[in-house]
């Protein structure tokens, strides 16, 4: 759990001490911490404080009279915590340090400590006090912070999905290499089926630029090399579906500003257009089809009016959209490019990369048969690999390739081709899970927003019954997923051995079991050791649960679960 200290500089010697006594945690990898005090020279404070305050899971308020009587502290750290710690995305904890009237504050609906919100000083035993805060903390690391899922105001997802086995591509790229280097073109569209590949691509073309590693165009070139001349880079992944005040907010501050007026759409609005003029900057915004309605409206009116007024006067900056469908606003741009499956040659490369085996030819018959669908290729490829010795040959013992078998098991639950393979193979991938990792994977739908190990540390303990009905079956006694799983190669897979106590669940082993799962293609990595679903996998794996409560509702889902499918 990452803690966030939030205190008065006149309290520095007293924060001083809290983190002398909270060694102990982070030598055992309970915790890290940050406070203003680590802010190098040359970087933009009030930046890296918001940055800081934004990805702690706990935020302790060192209180004291200069504490409330602060000006930043109140409009800033304290205001940006309650919203986290109400809307459960973090916990907040109020420390008192010096008495003062903290109980007619804001502060005062929250549970303080040491016990009963006695200052730590002054008393004739501080190192008491402080014993007595550093088990409060303890206990509340071993509570999970529950997040409230389907909200509407959901935090901006700022990263792109690192790229794993980058091939092909190359019409593509060229064509939006193009139009970004065009400091006529402000907008650019990127629209696919789910999983053909648009957020990596987009992510390969966002992170070259900003390397500096993408091939600059000869000098002869007829366009002005603008791509190169890009101040700013930001990431928008929506999926989670953020407002448009949170969505501008965010971009924003990722490029340095600040919000005066917070909450009004207007003001921010307007700050945002201002903002992207003046840098020039590639903005991504990932996922844009979360936003509209079954009509290829938008669900939020902000959005709509922004990119009105970017298409009739934006300029200096470009926007890069991906989407699965294209809203009514774009109808007839130019700009905008259709993303097909990968060609039979890139797909063979691509399963060759994750060590598939087979001729050349066959590879490229299999990729063809299955479109050239990134997402489908990598989820067989690794299928085969994990349990099959990555011999394409075994290919057919998963049936991916019996149409008629896959659309009667997938009638009235999907609407094509690809979304009825990929839910096909995802089965089977689930099949193969022990039944400890299948319920692991479940409870992790519960996160919206990227996660880490110390996160996934509660999902992990917190196991539900459940049960799989992909393809009908249960975790009955003569379920074969209620008996230790065999691959296609017949090779046992035996089940975990064990929770053991919540002490002794190590970052090692959670880690483990996240990269094995980021291995299957169940799970992308983003970052320093931080995950998230790939979001056709997260809501099909949503819908199973779905499924499971509305037909079982006596089952006794874990409580994250239980708030998420209200």
């Amino acid at each position: 759990m990452h803690i966030f200290y939030s205190y008065s500089h006149q309290d520095k010697a007293l924060r001083d001490n809290l983190e002398k006594h909270l060694t102990v945690l982070k030598q055992n990898e309970l915790i890290t911490d940050w406070h203003d005090g680590e802010i190098s020279a040359g970087t933009e404070w009030d930046a890296e404080i918001k940055k800081n305050l934004n990805a702690a899971d706990i935020i302790l308020l060192l209180v004291s009279a200069d504490f409330l009587a602060s000006d930043y502290i109140g409009k800033v750290e304290l205001k940006q915590a309650i919203e986290r710690h109400e809307a459960g995305q973090a916990r907040v904890i109020p420390i008192i340090l010096r008495d003062c009237d903290w109980r007619s504050s804001t502060l005062g609906k929250l549970q303080a400590l040491p016990k009963d919100g006695t200052p730590i000083t002054p008393r004739e035993d501080e190192d008491e006090a402080y014993l007595d805060v550093v088990n409060g903390i303890r206990k509340a690391l071993e509570t999970p912070i529950l997040p409230k899922v389907f909200s509407l105001s959901s935090a901006l997802i700022p990263h792109p999905p690192i790229e794993h086995n980058w091939v092909g591509r190359e019409d593509a790229n060229a064509q939006l290499q193009t139009w970004i280097s065009d400091p006529t073109v402000t907008l650019i569209g990127l629209q696919g089926l789910g999983g053909v590949g648009k957020s990596a691509l987009a992510a390969h073309i966002y992170n070259t630029l900003r390397e500096g590693t993408m091939p600059i165009p000869p000098a002869s070139s007829p366009i002005q090399n603008s791509a190169f001349k890009i101040q700013n880079f930001q990431w928008a992944d929506v999926s989670q579906k953020p407002d448009f005040v949170a969505f501008a907010e965010g971009i924003v501050l990722g490029m340095g500003g600040k919000i005066i007026q917070a909450g009004d759409i207007i003001p921010v609005m307007n700050k945002l257009i201002n903002f992207l003029e003046r840098q020039p900057c590639l903005l991504v915004v990932d996922n844009l089809e979360t936003l509209l309605t079954e009509a290829e409206g938008w669900q939020d009116s902000g959005y709509e009016m922004f990119f009105s007024r970017w298409i009739e006067q934006g300029r200096g900056s470009t926007l890069l959209l991906t989407t699965r469908e294209k809203p009514n606003l774009f109808q007839g741009w130019e700009y905008w490019y259709s993303l097909e499956g990968l060609k039979p040659k890139n797909g063979a490369k691509l399963l060759q990369v994750l060590k598939v085996k087979g001729s050349e030819a066959a590879l490229e018959t299999f990729a063809q048969s299955l479109d050239g669908h990134p997402l489908t290729l990598r989820l067989v490829a690794d299928f085969l690999r994990e349990y099959c010795g990555g011999e394409l040959s075994r290919v057919d013992e998963l049936g991916l390739l019996q149409e008629e078998l896959i659309f009667k098991e997938a009638e009235g639950r999907h609407h094509g081709k690809t979304d009825a393979r990929l839910s096909w193979i995802l089965d089977q991938h689930l099949q193969h899970l022990t039944d400890q990792e299948r319920r692991f994977l479940f409870n992790l739908t519960v996160y919206r927003q990227p996660f880490g190990w110390a996160a996934a540390m509660w999902m992990w303990e917190d196991l539900i019954p459940l049960s799989f009905e992909g393809r009908g079956e249960t975790d009955s006694p003569s379920s074969p997923l209620a008996v230790p799983r065999h691959g296609c190669g017949g090779s046992p897979f035996v089940a975990g051995d064990g929770l053991g106590e919540r002490s002794t669940v190590k970052r090692f082993r959670i880690l483990k079991e996240l990269v094995q799962l980021r291995n299957r293609s169940l799970l992308l990595e983003i970052g320093d050791s931080r995950f998230q679903f790939q979001f056709l996998i997260q809501r099909y794996l949503q819908q199973i649960l779905v499924r499971q409560y509305s037909q079982q509702p006596e089952t006794d889902f874990s409580l994250a679960h239980q708030q998420a499918l209200k």
